[in-house]
């Protein structure tokens, strides 16, 4: 019989460190900025000398500087004087996959001795501004919905960090300038990273026009940072093994099952499954014990969930086993869900391990969605010795580090 699971946190909430580690990494990180934190990382193997990462390090920092030094105006400040002080120039940082952006976002997130900030991917922040737009559309006021959730976010931070900021949602497109020239009107310092610069967000989208004013507003409002470091340092030095991606024709779902003895301490099919709640909504998980889950493809990734839901797994599940994955096709819908969830398990620093029809490399085929080649950077990480051990993954399967 299916337990239900309520203990999970609302998105947004959870959303404000990576990991749920806020307190303990803001104590370990006070008096230490990005600059000197690297310089460590690099004097003890953690990090590779990179003259491009430095280079945000200080600029980070100075922002840091800035948000300590900056208080925001009170709402009569802001209507009753023409100084009150401007807030500090946010960031937009892109660059390459594996270059360095979300490490450092978190090195300085985690800095930061400020208490009203946020930190969140893109997607699951979306998604609780379109649930907070339903809501607000069911109340009988005659405020603007969208005016009404701007104001109320807006009131929650002073700093908002959001991870790969990827515009591919119409939906998503006609709101984020309104949305955002209220938060910016409000003092709110935004720092993001991507992809791609921002005159190419939501490149070829349907009616782009409309967009582009918001991308004009980015531009005068907040700083972009090219990261153009050399290489791909999730795949430079990788001690690949096959702890966590399996083929099938090598006996992936075998390999799977063995591999998920080891962990969930239990036969598969002596496990039952467990129901989650997801808003007003349960996510019925098949298999679970412990900290961990496991789904067969179409269980998870032909159904129409998206980043909350991933993110609810995250948070309950530290490992996520998914059976059977095929080789994807261009225009596939579960193709677009599978970059979301390699997304958030890997922010969330939880693992993925799958069973699949083709390597990494080749997994999504001609699949011509952007974060294609984002989530192959991240699947491949995710079999190195050092995202198992910083992720906690079963770490005696490894023995001593080598």
């Amino acid at each position: 019989m299916k337990g239900e699971d309520k203990g999970i946190p609302p998105i947004l909430r959870q959303g404000e460190s990576r990991h749920g580690r806020v307190a303990r990494r803001e104590n370990e990180n006070e008096q230490r900025g990005v600059y000197t934190q690297v310089r460590e990382r690099v004097a003890d193997g953690g990090f590779r000398p990179d003259a491009e990462q430095i280079r945000l390090a200080k600029r980070l920092d100075d922002l840091a500087r800035g948000l300590h030094a900056y208080t925001r105006p009170s709402l009569l400040g802001r209507l009753v004087s023409r100084f009150a002080p401007a807030a500090p120039k946010g960031l937009y940082i892109y660059g390459a996959v594996g270059r360095g952006k979300t490490a450092l976002l978190d090195l300085f997130f985690d800095s930061l001795q400020i208490h009203h900030k946020r930190r969140i991917h893109f997607v699951p922040f979306m998604e609780d501004v379109h649930r907070r737009l339903f809501t607000a559309r069911q109340s009988q006021g005659s405020e603007d919905p969208l005016l009404l959730v701007a104001k109320s976010l807006a009131t929650e931070f002073d700093l908002l960090c959001l991870d790969e900021f990827l515009v591919e949602d119409v939906a998503d497109a006609m709101i984020l300038g309104r949305l955002f020239s209220v938060l910016f009107e409000h003092g709110v310092v935004l720092v993001a990273t991507s992809n791609c610069p921002l005159e190419r967000l939501y490149e070829d989208g349907l009616n782009r026009g409309l967009f582009l004013p918001f991308i004009d507003m980015m531009k005068t409002t907040i700083e972009e940072f090219r990261l153009s470091s050399p290489e791909d340092y999730r795949r430079a030095g990788t001690k690949a093994r096959k702890l966590s991606f399996f083929l099938d024709e090598d006996g992936g779902t075998l390999a799977m099952q063995e591999l998920w003895e080891t962990v969930a301490s239990t036969p598969l099919d002596e496990t039952s499954g467990c129901d989650l709640s997801v808003g007003d909504r349960i996510l019925s998980v098949p298999k679970a014990n412990g900290g961990f889950a496991w789904f067969g493809y179409a269980a998870l990734l032909e159904r129409p969930l998206g980043g909350t839901d991933y993110l609810q797994l995250a948070e309950r599940f530290k490992g996520l086993f998914i059976d059977g994955i095929p080789q994807f096709a261009r225009g596939q819908s579960a193709a677009r869900r599978m970059i979301a969830l390699v997304d958030v398990y890997y922010d969330a620093g939880r693992m993925l391990v799958l069973s699949a029809d083709a390597p990494i490399d080749s997994l999504f085929g001609d699949v011509d969605f952007p974060g294609v080649a984002r989530a192959r950077s991240r699947l491949t990480e995710m079999q190195s010795e050092r995202y198992a051990r910083r992720s906690g993954f079963v770490p005696d399967l490894w023995g001593e580090p080598s």
